[in-house]
Parts: structure tokens; sequence; C-alpha cells
């Protein structure tokens, strides 16, 4: 593929996911070529590419010839969060046992930077799923779940969970947007890093599974409460 081509592609495919996981595009709302081609400025060429990419990933869904953005359905989520409760909590006793002294020092900061954030979250930040606070807070986030898988030594495990977080990153950023979900994920980051600290795989673990058994079954109950498929 000519080098004009791969960054056309590139764009189109970060360009079009980004409109799906900020939720600028809904799911079972239709896609198609044209409209994102005119939309974007691009081709219909690395839109088509772009498409088949997203679907590959789970985010995209044709029936009939028809592509739509996919709707995950409680027993999807259930699956995906079974998964990383297997990867992460093994992550979270690798990085335990692995982790460098100049990794842990990066990862008592990030932390920090959690802690401060959690303190005082906006009043209105349940209200507003596009806000700089959410935003520095899923980044923050991010951060800390990427120097545990560094800290783990095992990048396969890494693309496996980032893939599988596109998939729900839509519920992600809504389950945020509930009263005091941002304080209670902060003290539960905190078990497990300090675990992580502490050099104790197993409670590591442990803080893990249970971190994560909490986030699925609140994004269950959110999924019920807005009727999503399954529920």
């Amino acid at each position: 593929m000519e080098l004009q081509s791969v960054k056309e592609f590139d764009k189109a495919y970060l360009s079009i996911r980004e409109l799906i996981v900020s939720m600028k595009i809904n799911p079972g709302d239709p896609l198609t070529e044209l409209a994102l081609a005119e939309q974007l400025a691009i081709g219909r060429t690395p839109v088509r590419e772009a498409l088949k990419r997203l679907e590959q990933d789970g985010l995209i869904t044709t029936q009939n010839g028809r592509k739509t953005v996919y709707t995950l359905s409680a027993k999807e989520v259930a699956d995906i969060f079974d998964l990383k409760i297997c990867l992460e909590s093994a992550t979270a006793a690798w990085a335990a046992e692995r982790g460098t002294p100049a990794e842990r020092t990066e990862l008592r900061a990030v932390l920090d930077q959690m802690r401060t954030l959690a303190k005082e979250p906006p009043a209105d930040v349940w209200q507003d799923t596009d806000s700089v606070f959410l935003q520095r807070w899923l980044k923050a986030d991010w951060q800390l779940h990427h120097l545990l898988f560094q800290m783990a030594g095992n990048g396969r495990t890494e693309d496996i969970i980032q893939k599988l977080n596109l998939q729900w990153h839509r519920l992600r950023v809504g389950i945020y947007t509930i009263e005091g979900r941002v304080e209670r994920s902060f003290t539960e980051h905190e078990t497990f890093v300090r675990a992580v600290l502490d050099d104790n795989p197993e409670a590591a673990r442990t803080a893990m599974i249970s971190h994560l058994s909490n986030l699925k079954n609140e994004l269950l109950r959110l999924m019920k409460v807005f009727h999503y498929p399954g529920t």
C-alpha cells in the first residue's frame, strides 16, 4: 500500500473510531461510505477499508448489506469482563512480582494524580460525558493500567485488553457519570496498586478481581436501566 493510501486509511480509521467511541455516532446508527467520506473529506476507498477494520474490532456490524454501529448485549459485556478478570488479575500479580523500582515510582505518581482528581469531582460530572474532568480521569486510568502491563512484561495481554476495551468504551464513559462512581473507582484502584507496591502478588490479583467484578456488576445494572439487549 502506498504511503498516501496508508495515511488516508489511518485517518479514516481513527476518525470513524473516535466518532463511535465518543458517542457522536450512537449504537444502531447506520454508516455509509459516501456520508462518512463527505464528512471526513476522505476518499471512499480508505473509508471502506476502515469500516472493514472496525467491523473486525467489533465496533460495526453488517446485516443485509447495511452497516451499523454495534450494540453490545449484556451477555457480551459479561463475556468481555470474564476475560478481563482472568487476564488483568494475572497482570496485577505479575506487576507485583516483576516491576522495577522506577516503574513503582511512576505507578505511585499516577495513583496520586487519580487521588487528587477523585477528591473533588465537579458537581455536574455525572451530567457531562465529554467533560474535561472525565477526560483527565480516563487518561490517568489508562496510564495506570498501561504501567501495570508494562511492569508485567506482557505486551500481548495489553493488546487483547485494549481491543476489548474499545468495544465497551461508550459504557465506560457513561458509568463514570453515575454519582459516586469516580470515588469508588479510586478506592478500588488504590487497593490493588498498594498490593503491587507492597510486592504482594496474591493480594494484587484478588483486589483486581474485586475491582473488575464490581465494575461488571454496575455496568450490567446500568444496561438493564437503559434496556440494552439481553437485559
